[in-house]
């Protein structure tokens, strides 16, 4: 049998979390899986801090959770505190501990800091167990020496576009994503716009890149109306609102919602928005700063300058769990997707499959996919407000329209965003691979 281990260091919150049990559930469905014995190998905190949970149902004979960090008494000591968790009731620790942490997963030889629970380290031993890795978000770090075959998904070129160019951040991205592209066998990217962008880019590894789309999970029954009522009233929502999803960041473009929000207010039909994200709750008053602090003061500067008010025009969730975040897209008036780059855009699909109008910017990857959805989105141009208020204007006058539109879409939807798909098209590649090495 087989043996693949499907790692992410990284566990970007929301997004690679529901990817990657997006593929285990379709692993544990499809007969394709029956011959491969599947490792996730993965980190225990995500990039927001938040303890990850795996759901037992997504585990089987054959697929299996391993949690990075946790192999020994030291490194599952220092494991917290290289993810800014610091010493329990002592808030103050979270910063030194970080650096403490992380410095150890530096120095040192391999053994060393594989004892310290170092990812790099621990990816590169556990690369003997297995035939091939894949790795679905190589984010930041740079590629350790791997000891099997290796197959990568560089999930955007965000740093090609939004950190300065030649700056310290821009050329850590850099070096870290080109360690990955020479050691990877096959670069599995999420849609054309993406396989486009990286022959561009790096047009020495074309002939490696192969572009298979994302899935969406199926086949969960609706929620039902006394736990959306629940919800609605927990946080205190009214009744019609839009839905932002996101980190509050320049590229994800917050500000030209608050300023469409702030649009439509002047024109007598408000629109409440409902922020969802794990920095979300920094846009509420008096809130401490955080991360992207500059930014984030931005946005709040045109809340107050567009008269918008906490807890009544706008709402800050924060992080939320993927079943919660089911019931938004279910209860929304409109799921409002207004960035500037993405390498896939998962959200917009979600929406769509819970029956939501979708208003999304038109930038490369969201117009691939309302091609394949046949023009179900909302489309506006990038960073203009105007725009993007006159599309929620005309939801708000034909929301049955919309929302049927979004139902008659789902169909489509299924059939081209598959996670057993995408399950199938993954092993493949893993197959083909190792073929090719011999």
């Amino acid at each position: 049998m087989r043996r693949l281990a499907i790692v992410e260091f990284t566990m970007s919150a929301g997004g690679v979390e529901r990817v990657l049990k997006g593929l285990a559930g379709a692993l544990l469905e499809i007969p394709e899986a029956e011959d491969w014995d599947v490792t996730l190998l993965l980190a225990r905190y995500n990039s927001a801090h938040k303890k990850v949970e795996w759901p037992a149902e997504l585990t089987g004979p054959r697929l299996h959770v391993e949690w990075m960090g946790q192999e020994t008494a030291v490194s599952r000591a220092l494991d917290p505190l290289a993810h800014a968790q610091g010493i329990p009731g002592l808030p103050f620790t979270r910063i030194p501990g970080y650096v403490l942490a992380r410095t150890l997963w530096k120095i040192g030889p391999e053994g060393f800091r594989a004892l310290v629970g170092d990812s790099r380290a621990l990816i590169s031993r556990a690369s003997r167990r297995f035939d091939a890795m894949l790795f679905t978000y190589p984010f930041w770090l740079e590629a350790p020496p791997l000891h099997c075959a290796v197959l990568s998904s560089p999930s955007d070129f965000n740093f090609k576009h939004f950190l300065p160019e030649g700056g310290l951040r821009q050329r850590i991205h850099e070096k870290a994503l080109r360690t990955w592209m020479e050691r990877s066998d096959r670069l599995l990217v999420y849609c054309e716009a993406m396989a486009d962008e990286l022959r561009h880019f790096y047009p020495e590894y074309a002939a490696r890149t192969v572009p298979v789309p994302l899935g969406v999970t199926t086949g969960k029954a609706a929620p039902a109306p006394e736990s959306l009522a629940a919800l609605r009233l927990q946080h205190g929502l009214p009744e019609r609102f839009a839905l932002m999803t996101g980190w509050i960041t320049p590229h994800k473009d917050p500000l030209v919602v608050i300023q469409a929000a702030a649009e439509l207010r002047r024109r007598g039909t408000p629109l409440p928005v409902v922020f969802v994200g794990p920095n979300a709750t920094e846009l509420a008053d008096g809130a401490p700063p955080g991360f992207n602090a500059a930014y984030v003061a931005e946005v709040r500067r045109a809340m107050q300058e567009g008269g918008l008010v906490h807890g009544r025009d706008v709402f800050t969730l924060g992080y939320v769990s993927d079943d919660e975040l089911t019931r938004l897209f279910h209860m929304a008036t409109a799921y409002l997707f207004p960035t500037r780059y993405e390498g896939f855009g998962l959200p917009s699909l979600e929406a769509t499959l819970a029956g939501c109008p979708a208003v999304v910017s038109s930038i490369a990857p969201l117009i691939e996919q309302d091609r394949v959805l046949r023009g179900v989105y909302r489309l506006f141009e990038p960073g203009n407000s105007r725009a993007l208020a006159e599309q929620l204007a005309w939801v708000l006058e034909h929301e049955e329209a919309a929302r049927a539109a979004a139902r008659a879409a789902i169909p489509l939807l299924t059939e081209h965003y598959d996670w057993r798909r995408t399950a199938r098209a993954y092993l493949a590649n893993v197959t083909e691979v190792l073929a090719r090495r011999g």
